[in-house]
């Protein structure tokens, strides 16, 4: 394979847990890798934005809730390299992952994003749902917390 050179994608993301559920957006059937697999509500950071608003106005667009922000709580990294399955040039992306409060309701999905659908997932039926690596990041920073 030829060494070619890749490009850096920097996210923001929410970590929202309500009443023992945690708050997961669905990867709508038109986005090229993950279709119908579930993630933590937020994207990419635009230039010249701060990660902190980035955050917000990402759960904003995936789920209609307005959120409080609250800490960082890890930093998610993973290099995607060319592949038979995986025909895109690399990606090394970089998610910061937030600890986000969502006082309100009622969620609203995405039209024609990313996302298709957004939902509170009961904490211990996340087994039963294909997640990204991305929100099994999120769902073992829940885990780390929950030991403490």
């Amino acid at each position: 394979m030829i060494d070619e050179p890749g490009r850096l994608v920097l996210g923001a993301y929410a970590l929202c847990v309500r009443d023992e559920a945690l708050l997961l957006a669905r990867m709508a059937p038109t986005v090229t890798f993950d279709a119908g697999a579930w993630t933590l509500p937020g994207g990419g950071v635009e230039f010249g934005e701060h990660p902190d608003a980035a955050v917000l106005r990402e759960l904003h667009e995936e789920t209609g809730l307005v959120g409080e922000p609250g800490p960082l709580l890890g930093v998610y990294s993973r290099r995607n390299d060319r592949s038979v399955s995986r025909r895109a040039p690399p990606v090394h992306h970089v998610g910061l992952v937030y600890d986000v409060r969502v006082p309100g309701d009622p969620l609203v999905a995405e039209a024609n994003g990313t996302t298709d659908l957004c939902a509170w997932v009961p904490i211990d039926a996340l087994g039963a749902l294909p997640l990204v690596d991305l929100a099994s990041f999120g769902v073992e920073l829940l885990r780390r917390r929950a030991e403490r």
